[in-house]
């Protein structure tokens, strides 16, 4: 199996703010010199305080 991050480890954070009410960002995270993991991952966006969207995503091998 391999080693494994203990359950709802953090691999990261980001912030910013918009400069209108209807602004984007863009968020991108650099590869690990070993690459991902393979596993179950979630990103979490949240508009201050309250989560707005959760993204869920899984790592595989090639």
């Amino acid at each position: 199996m391999g080693d494994a991050a203990p359950a709802n480890y953090q691999v990261n954070e980001a912030s910013t703010k918009a400069s209108e009410t209807r602004g984007f960002g863009t968020f991108t995270l650099s590869r690990p010199v070993k690459g991902w993991p393979t596993g179950q991952y979630r990103a979490e966006i949240y508009v201050g305080d309250r989560l707005a969207e959760t993204i869920k995503f899984t790592i595989q091998k090639p």
